[in-house]
């Protein structure tokens, strides 16, 4: 759990800087001095690269130094994590963990409340309830034919097949919630939208 944590803390934090950059949504200098520091301070010879081929450059150099200081609060915090008593994220214990916290607060204060952040989120929202809600009927009639998907109605078993549903160990609603969940928490961004545009007709 920690590892896969620290990955997600590791990759989010430092890749939403470069997005940003790469967007417009934070100017050069700012992700570049950020990224620098989290990179260790290189001194390295810049001056050939473009300014998105400086910011790829730190951001790279930036996860090298992460997984390393994620990997020493790993060993610091050994016995803690074994014993089950330590509560805190590795990317938080590490010595890079000031570094974390003002990639934290810039993409708190200034990344996800941008315009296009916002309107990510709303339309992601909407992409979701949209695939949820359409796939929803197909669990409610399995339900009312006693989980036996051989009588789902025609147009519910032409939803399995567009879907691709795995229904063969859903026999009861528990079960089903399930599946639904984990059909839909399994899409990247581009099959939900595409599954929610062909479910909603357009």
């Amino acid at each position: 759990m920690f590892i896969v944590e620290a990955a997600d803390d590791i990759c989010y934090n430092i890749v939403d800087l470069e997005d940003a950059f790469t967007t417009g949504e934070l100017p050069f200098d700012t992700v570049r001095g950020l990224l620098h520091e989290a990179a260790n301070n290189p001194n390295r010879d810049v001056s050939s690269l473009s300014p998105a081929e400086h910011i790829a450059l730190l951001r790279a150099l930036s996860i090298g130094a992460a997984v390393e200081s994620c990997v020493e609060a790993f060993k610091t915090n050994y016995d803690a994590i074994m014993a089950g008593t330590f509560s805190n994220s590795l990317a938080d214990a590490g010595p890079m963990a000031s570094v974390f916290a003002k990639m934290k607060t810039l993409s708190r204060d200034q990344v996800f409340t941008a315009r296009r952040k916002t309107e990510l989120e709303v339309s992601g929202r909407r992409v979701i309830g949209n695939v949820m809600s359409g796939v929803l009927p197909v669990f409610e009639d399995l339900s009312r034919v006693k989980w036996d998907q051989d009588k789902l109605s025609d147009h519910n078993r032409q939803l399995v097949r567009a879907l691709d549903l795995d229904l063969r160990n859903v026999a009861a609603a528990e079960q089903a919630l399930h599946a639904l969940a984990d059909f839909t928490s399994g899409m990247t961004d581009r099959y939900a939208v595409r599954i929610a545009r062909m479910l909603s007709g357009i």
